[in-house]
């Protein structure tokens, strides 16, 4: 299976990017962020799942900041089930809370990712958003992503497309993509750099919050900025799930994101 590719420069050196992930273009190198990427390194995941849907139209919402070091939680703050992708490969590449983020270890340095996400909002998602800090290391330059998508499912990567939003972030760009079905490439339909680099000191949180209205999606920066994008795949691929994503093209190396907060919304109808 080779479902998304897009890419994502970085100004250190040439890397590729995150699984049904990331992609950017900034100069001068390459951080390919591709599921086909993740897929062949061998990863299999599997879902920690809760069960029933939520009622139509609602919020969840975690603060990370809150929860004692252990295990990703299985449910948000706001009562609705969660579910976490598990690598039976390299346990380093689970999530973890770790002094109050949502972030992994990964054990090799193969490409990692790991998936948070909420089941079925019950209406199409209006808004998600997320806020987090980037940790040094000594490699390229590590991502977040979040996604909106139709489904989950016990495979990797736990997506079930179409992909109306996949949007990522390193410390020097974003990107923003659609994704048809899992045998198209991820398609980028906007990309930028951001105002001056995100701190990866482990401690400064930057947040994004994207809204979603019909064939239109608005990004509200990290950097301070916002952009709006239309695209009628935005609205005939909407979907119930949204999804929060570390990425790594070298797990020993690569900056590490962690999630401080998530959120998403629903309409409240279909």
């Amino acid at each position: 299976m080779s479902m998304l590719q897009s890419r994502t420069r970085s100004a250190r050196k040439n890397s590729r990017g995150p699984g049904f992930s990331p992609g950017l273009s900034i100069a001068p190198v390459l951080l390919a962020v591709a599921l086909t990427a993740v897929l062949a390194s061998g990863l299999w995941w599997g879902l920690l799942r809760g069960s029933s849907p939520d009622p139509a139209g609602t919020r969840a919402s975690l603060d990370f900041t809150r929860i004692a070091d252990g295990p990703p939680p299985t449910r948000f703050d706001t009562g609705q089930p969660a579910s976490s992708s598990k690598s039976p490969q390299d346990p380093g590449s689970n999530f973890v809370v770790r002094n109050g983020r949502l972030t992994y270890q990964p054990t090799t340095n193969e490409v990692s990712a790991a998936y948070f996400s909420t089941l079925d909002m019950g209406a199409p998602l209006t808004s998600l958003g997320a806020s987090w800090v980037f940790s040094p290391r000594k490699g390229t330059l590590g991502a977040i992503a979040l996604l909106v998508s139709r489904g989950l499912r016990d495979a990797m990567p736990p997506i079930t497309p179409p992909v109306p939003v996949h949007f990522v972030a390193t410390a020097l760009n974003w990107t923003l993509g659609v994704a048809k079905d899992e045998n198209t490439p991820l398609e980028t339909i906007a990309a930028g750099d951001f105002t001056a680099p995100l701190r990866e000191d482990g401690a400064t949180a930057y947040a994004v919050s994207i809204h979603i209205n019909g064939d239109e999606v608005t990004i509200d920066l990290p950097d301070g900025g916002r952009t709006t994008v239309m695209d009628p795949r935005i609205a005939e691929w909407r979907g119930d799930y949204a999804t929060f994503e570390v990425y790594s093209n070298h797990g020993l190396t690569d900056s590490l994101g962690g999630f401080e907060r998530v959120w998403a919304d629903s309409t409240g109808k279909h």
